[in-house]
This record gives C-alpha cells, structure tokens and sequence, in this order.
C-alpha cells in the first residue's frame, strides 16, 4: 500500500519562482557534506585527503541537516530530523535553507537523485519501519516505493545511485555498518558486505567512480571520509575531516576536468612536434602523451598540468628521432584523483629521407658526451666510429644493419683526454667525416 507524508506542508508560490532564481556557480566535481547535530555545518571536503572545511552554519531549518544532494541543475536539497522533518533547499554559497515542505515525524536519512532527477530517499520512522520513498520537489511530500525494514530498527543513513543506474544504500542498528544494493524495481535489498566502519552516515559516488562513504558522530573515526568497495562493502579511511560527524556527502555536478581548444602535430625531419592549449582545467594533474606506431597506444611522456585554473594553458612535446612511417598520437588527460579522458588522435607521417647525411655534433665542442645524428635514404649497412688524429679507433657506436630514416646516438668520451677527434660513417657507397672538440 502507498502511503503518503504530507502532513503539515507548507508551501508558497513566492518561494518556489525565489527558488528557480537561485544562481548557483559552485565548481564542478566539489564535495560538499554536512555535518549533522554535531554542528550543523555545510562544508567542503578534500576527496583525497579528508579535509574538511566550514561554508557556513546551516540556517533556516528546525533540526540538523542529515543529507544533502545535488540535483543537476546544482540546486541543493538536504533533509532535517527531530520533531518537525523538513525538506529543504539550501544555498551552497551561504547555508541559508528554503524551506519546501515538512513532515511531522521520522527522518528522511539518505538523499540521491537517479540520471532523470527524481529523488528518492530513505524516511526513517523509529520503531515502525524504514521505508524508500520518492520526494515531490515541490512540496517535500514522501511517496513510498517499498519498505525496507517493517521494524524500523535498521536504519539507510545513504542512498547513492552508481554511474550505471545501481542504488545503492548502507544500513546499521547502533554499531557497524553494511553496504547494500537496494532495487526499486523488485522490491529487495541485497546486502554487498560489512563497511568495517560504526555508523557511516553518507554514501556517495564520486565523478572518478569511487564510491565514498563518512563516518557519523560517537565512534572510532567519527567524522572521517572513506572510500567503500562497491564489489565488497570494505571501507578504507581516507582522513579525518576535522568535523566530529558527517551526515551528508554530494559532489557538484557536471565535472569537465579540462576544457581542450587545440591540439596539433608538426613534423619536421624525423622529430614530431606536438602542441596543445586549454581554455580552462579543474583538478588537472597533467596529460600522459600517447603514441601508436601500428602495436597499440604506449605512454611516450608526461607533462604536468595547471591543477585548476581559468586561464589558458599552452603545452608542447616533442617525440624526436623517429623511423620514416606514420604515427597516431592522443592525450590521456588525468585528474588528480585519478579520473582521465582521451583527446581526439591526430595522424603524422614521418618521411623517408632523400639523401644520405652525416650532420655535425651537438654540442660541440663538448664535455663528456655529445650527440651525434645521422639519416640514410636507403636501407644500409652502417658502421658509424671515432678516431683520434693519430687514426687510432676510439670507439665503434654503430656496427649493424638500419632501415632507411633519420638516427641519433650518443658518444661518452669521460675515458678519453681533451683534445680534437674524428667520427666517420659507411654506409653502404657513402662515406663521410666529420671533426669535434673534446674540452675538459
């Protein structure tokens, strides 16, 4: 049977057009929580270290706060418990809650929105049940889906749908916790495994895909932000966020971690120059290079990223010394938190060179070590050497059979005395020499 919450709802069309004029500007991927009767604070929260950090006092409501959620358009929803339950909307720059509509007993202890942006949540009505319920976001009203618990023992302190549609839930009595999966659909709760934390408070998943979990007031690690398995249940601290109870956790929506304008390639001789600009980055650690030479996508290099900013970021690489063929490169953009995303591939060619080439060291003169480039136009036999002005052999830097392309190798003269020395290339009809300076 359906039952529905809607006693004592108070409502105005004044404060629903206020609500549609709230301009929100919060910076996606933004954990928010709330600290619940421990201080009835809104807060941010560092996703990887725990830290917490006070908005403001939470106004406007008659109980504390126990979950927050945004919806996807960034409006704010929370809900209270004590003896007037509210459904509230609050402003995520100054705490001041809106009232939507009240309910005159239990608590509603978890909030989530699914991909639509209905919103359910987990009413509380101590010793007569704990029930799903969905929540009219216009007049707070509680619809039921089904009971969970027609007891009212076990109290769903978090709700959290999965990036794939799952809603998933944590349960406990006055001690330790579980992680649930709870469908709406048949009407059953599965429990995934024991959290090994008392009384989480939260669930919720973040924009990387992990799921976090923060620990309620009066137990070991109280106030804490977790990580929990979404495969096991198993909970793994994070850190204490400073705060003596979490209540809520929400991120805000509609992460972009990096805004990408351009990215290009130029080639020139057997080096591929590669550019890229950012209009904005959230949480960029950097950009993983990646280069495709016909065997699968291989990190070539690292550049690090700005973190966040609103500037534009220019960026280049350069993958030198590479054989005559084409080339596929992209960019594996990686957040801090480990979240990544690929860049469009962009095609290079890399041609074969039209003449046979001994160029001139670099540096030169040099101290130990200097390079030494060289191209064939044909596929070659190539014996590369150094001598001194004596004519006696040095060293011998390549002896072996090279396809047609543009070479580089070092030479490591530490054992040698300063003074002037003489490399020289065969490769198949061409020979050629050249002088360089040793200075120590």
């Amino acid at each position: 049977m359906t039952k529905n919450y809607t006693a004592a709802i108070f409502i105005s069309l004044i404060i629903f057009l206020c609500l549609g004029n709230f301009i929100h500007s919060q910076v996606p991927g933004t954990l928010y929580g709330s600290t619940g009767s421990s201080s009835n604070f809104l807060i941010t929260i560092d996703p990887i270290t725990g830290a917490g950090a006070v908005v403001d006092s939470i106004y406007n409501t008659s109980g504390a706060v126990t979950e927050i959620e945004f919806r996807s358009d960034e409006v704010l929803f929370g809900s209270t418990g004590g003896g007037n339950s509210e459904i509230v909307t609050i402003d995520p720059l100054t705490g001041i809650a809106t009232l939507v509509g009240i309910h005159a007993f239990g608590a509603v202890n978890g909030l989530d929105f699914d991909a639509s942006d209905n919103l359910y949540g987990a009413f509380f009505n101590p010793g007569v049940s704990t029930d799903l319920v969905t929540v009219n976001q216009l007049t707070g009203a509680l619809t039921t889906v089904f009971t969970m618990d027609p007891t009212g023992n076990d109290r769903v302190t978090g709700l959290t749908f999965s990036p794939g549609g799952t809603l998933y839930g944590v349960v406990h009595q006055q001690g330790p916790s579980t992680l649930v999966t709870i469908n709406p659909s048949t009407s059953t709760v599965t429990p995934v495994g024991p959290i090994g934390f008392d009384k989480v408070g939260a669930l919720e998943f973040g924009p990387n895909g992990m799921l976090y979990g923060a620990v309620g007031v009066g137990v070991p690690n109280a106030g804490a932000l977790i990580s929990v398995d979404s495969l096991t249940g198993a909970g793994t601290l994070i850190g204490p966020t400073g705060f003596l109870s979490i209540s809520g956790l929400s991120f805000v929506p509609g992460i972009i971690p990096v805004e990408l304008t351009s990215f290009t390639a130029v080639v020139i001789d057997s080096d591929v120059y590669l550019n890229w600009t950012t209009a904005t980055e959230l949480n960029n650690g950097g950009f993983d290079v990646e280069r495709n030479s016909g065997e699968g996508f291989k990190a070539i290099g690292f550049i690090p990223g700005f973190g966040t900013s609103a500037e534009s970021h220019s960026y280049g690489f350069t993958d030198a010394g590479l054989q005559a063929g084409k080339y596929i490169y992209r960019l594996k953009q990686v957040d801090f938190d480990g979240t990544f995303e690929y860049s469009e591939e962009i095609e290079v060619e890399v041609i074969t060179p039209l003449e046979f080439a001994l160029e001139q060291n670099y540096p030169n003169p040099f101290n130990p070590s200097t390079q030494i480039t060289y191209q064939l136009a044909g596929n070659s036999n190539v014996l590369l050497k150094v001598y001194d002005l004596l004519g006696n052999e040095v060293a011998v830097l390549v002896d072996e059979q090279k396809e047609a392309g543009r070479y580089q190798v070092d030479f490591d003269a530490r054992d040698l005395t300063s003074g002037i020395y003489i490399y020289s290339i065969q490769a198949d009809n061409y020979f050629e020499s050249r002088k360089m300076m040793l200075i120590k």
